[in-house]
């Protein structure tokens, strides 16, 4: 299984693997990730793979598509516990990347050795701080008329459908 987020502010990649994961299942979760990461120009990925109880059995096929994938410039952190590194620096060796992929086996590593490239958290806009402190009750704001139809369904909780 995997998941897969986007840290937009410090425009950072996490990608977490766990469970069992077969090569097929391996390679759907890189080419997601490459996906997310090139339409939103991002170039910092942290993948933490200590809750993988097995990985992909072709470390080969999956250093290819790294290989294929991978932009120069770029970072990628593996955060892996010290069983695993040994197959992680096999899949980083085979797939000919030379610089920009590292194992670590702690994520303050990982995550000290992407910090060059994150990028810092920007200040919020006017209009979104506005927004926001509206939203927080800061600053007073007119009140807004609704429709009736409209105004149910901002109020209504989100809840699933009774079975």
């Amino acid at each position: 299984m995997y998941t897969i987020r986007v840290d937009t502010a410090h425009g950072l990649l996490e990608i977490e693997l766990s469970g069992r994961l077969v090569t097929s299942e391996a390679l759907r979760a890189m080419s997601q990730a490459f996906a997310i990461a090139e339409a939103g120009t991002l170039t910092t990925t942290l993948c933490d793979v200590r809750e993988l109880d097995r990985g992909p059995a072709s470390s080969m096929v999956v250093a290819a598509a790294l290989a294929v994938r991978f932009q120069p410039g770029s970072r990628l952190a593996f955060v892996a516990r010290q069983s695993q590194l040994r197959f992680l620096q096999r899949v980083i060796r085979f797939s000919g990347i030379r610089e920009g992929v590292l194992a670590f086996p702690a994520r303050e590593e990982a995550e000290t050795w992407l910090l060059p490239s994150m990028r810092a958290a920007r200040r919020p806009r006017s209009t979104e701080r506005r927004h926001a402190e509206q939203v927080l009750g800061h600053h007073p704001a007119p009140a807004i008329s609704l429709p009736r139809r409209e105004a149910a369904v901002l109020s209504a909780e989100s809840r699933p459908p009774a079975a």
